[in-house]
C-alpha cells in the first residue's frame, strides 16, 4: 500500500515554511514505520513519515505527521483533533527544502516498510529509507524504497521505485522496480541510471535505463552498468560479460539513443 501524495512538487526556490502535525518520532526507520501503522489504525488518519533533514535540520530523526499544512491556524485545528487519540502530539514548523521528498509529498519511509518481517536479516536502515537526488536544473529523482511480501524473493521483498519530476511539476514513475540504483547521470535532454537485473555465477548484472528529460522511456540496455552521457544522443556504459570460468569482463560500449 502506498499513501497518496500530500501535495504537488514545490518549485526550485528558497525553503517554504509549512507546519507538520506530529504524532510520533524515532531515529529508527523500522520503528517509525511500525509506529505509523499503529497510529493510522488508531486515528484512521493516513499521515506520512518524514525526516527532519527535509526541514533543513542535521539530525537523523524521523516523524509521523497527520498533516502538512500552510498556516498555524490549520495546524492548531488539526492538532486539536489528533490529540484526542494521541495526547502528546505537537506542531513542528518546517522550512521544506525544495527538491526534497517532503516537497513532493513523498514519505521518507514507505508505509510498506512496517510490514518487513522481524525475521528478515538482510535489511539495513538504508534499504528502508527513500532518497531524493537533485539532477541540477533537470529536476529531482526520487528513489522510493518499499517492501513487497513475496516468500520466494531472493532480496527478502526489497524493491526500489524510481520517480522523476521537473521543478514545479508532478512526479512520474520511470521504473516500478529498480533494485540497486543509487545515482543517475543526466544532461539537458537525457537521464540514465542502472538497475540490478539478474545474477550470473557470483555476479550481479545490470540494465541501463535511459529517459528523456520529460520522463519518456527512450532505451533499455541489458548487461550494462555505469552509464555516462557523452553526447546529446550517445550513452556509454561498461558492457558486462560473464566468462566460462564465472569471472566478469567489463568493456566500454557506446549506444546510440533515439530521441523522441
Amino acid at each position: 500500500m502506498h499513501l497518496p501524495m500530500m501535495a504537488l512538487a514545490l518549485p526550485a526556490a528558497p525553503a517554504i515554511e509549512r507546519y507538520l502535525v506530529v504524532g510520533a518520532s524515532d531515529s529508527s526507520p523500522q520503528k517509525i514505520a511500525v509506529r505509523a501503522t499503529d497510529l493510522e489504525k488508531r486515528t484512521r488518519v493516513k499521515g506520512m513519515i518524514f525526516q527532519v533533514a527535509d526541514c533543513g535540520e542535521r539530525r537523523a530523526l524521523f516523524g509521523w505527521a497527520s498533516k502538512l499544512v500552510e498556516t498555524t491556524e490549520q495546524a492548531q485545528k488539526e492538532l486539536a483533533s489528533l490529540k484526542t487519540a494521541v495526547p502528546d502530539s505537537f506542531i513542528k514548523k518546517c522550512h521544506v527544502k525544495p527538491g526534497s521528498l517532503l516537497s513532493f509529498g513523498l514519505p521518507a519511509v514507505d508505509p510498506s516498510i512496517g510490514q518487513v518481517p522481524v525475521s528478515a536479516v538482510n535489511w539495513s536502515d538504508a534499504d528502508r529509507v527513500s532518497t531524493a537526488i537533485r539532477l541540477g536544473n533537470a529536476g529531482t529523482l526520487a528513489l522510493v524504497q518499499y517492501f513487497r511480501d513475496d516468500p520466494n524473493s531472493p532480496l527478502e521483498g526489497r524493491h526500489t521505485r524510481v520517480q522523476f519530476a521537473k521543478d514545479g511539476g508532478e512526479l512520474k514513475t520511470l521504473a516500478e522496480d529498480c533494485t540497486g540504483v543509487a545515482t543517475a547521470v543526466h544532461t539537458a535532454k537525457l537521464i540514465a541510471f542502472a538497475c540490478e537485473s539478474e545474477q550470473a555465477a557470483d555476479n550481479i548484472l545490470h540494465t541501463v535505463r535511459v529517459f528523456s528529460a520529460s520522463g519518456s522511456d527512450v532505451g533499455s540496455f541489458p548487461h550494462c552498468r555505469k552509464p555516462t552521457l557523452v553526447e546529446p544522443d550517445l550513452m556509454r556504459c561498461d558492457a558486462e560479460e560473464v566468462l566460462p570460468d564465472g569471472s566478469l569482463k567489463l568493456k566500454s560500449k557506446s549506444n546510440k539513443i533515439t530521441l523522441p
